[in-house]
């Protein structure tokens, strides 16, 4: 999807969708690990609210939601 939008989106429309992609990170509760929405595949942008989604954490391999916050 990334790739689809690079190509289809003018180049600072797409930028900008990118650093608000960056500024948002998926945190598992239980060991503290983190990476930005980005790195881990995905683009998130125009969003206030936080959510979670599921997944399997890297670091401690539990399968749970993950809290997804925007760290400024």
């Amino acid at each position: 999807m990334k790739k689809f939008l690079k190509v289809l989106l003018p180049k600072n429309i797409y930028n900008r969708i990118e650093d608000e992609s960056k500024s948002w990170f998926i945190t598992c509760d239980k060991c503290g690990y983190s990476i930005s929405y980005y790195d881990a595949g995905g683009l998130r942008a125009f969003a206030t609210s936080k959510k979670f989604v599921f997944g399997k954490c890297p670091n401690c391999k539990k399968y749970k939601f993950l809290k997804v916050t925007k760290k400024r």
